[in-house]
């Protein structure tokens, strides 16, 4: 089972560690299930959890031992040169869609609304991680 996990979630893992995402983390760990990124996904972390309302709440080393943790617990989908389709509402989340497709995911998960009014897109599920987690189980 294959899997992209939005920019959202993994910000919300750097201010609590100990959610439901540290269990999608952990069976990845396990080799139960397959991470996938792109490494645009990587650049928007970054850029996302620089921002001042954010920064307070972790440490620079925090962020990068993440960033590490999803380059070796995860298979980099390779970049898309062309232009990305525009299908959500925000425009910034179209590069998910289309890098699930891309990347072969069964799953897409997110917390953000605006993308998961799209489940099911292209036969991929978008779920939250407790809706993974419970198909999972």
């Amino acid at each position: 089972m294959r899997f992209l996990v939005d920019t959202n979630l993994f910000i919300s893992y750097l201010i609590t560690p100990h959610n439901p995402l540290s269990e999608l983390l952990e069976l990845t760990a396990e080799g139960e299930i397959t991470l996938i990124y792109p490494e645009s996904l990587l650049e928007e972390i970054r850029e996302v959890a620089s921002r001042d309302k954010f920064r307070r709440y972790f440490s620079i080393q925090a962020l990068d031992i993440l960033i590490e943790t999803i380059i070796i617990l995860g298979e980099e989908i390779p970049k898309v040169n062309e232009r990305i389709p525009r299908i959500t509402r925000d425009a910034k989340d179209d590069y998910l869609l289309t890098y699930a497709v891309i990347g072969r995911a069964n799953f897409l998960v997110t917390g953000d609304r605006d993308l998961l009014v799209h489940h099911p897109f292209e036969g991929i599920s978008i779920v939250t991680v407790r809706e993974l987690l419970e198909k999972i189980a």
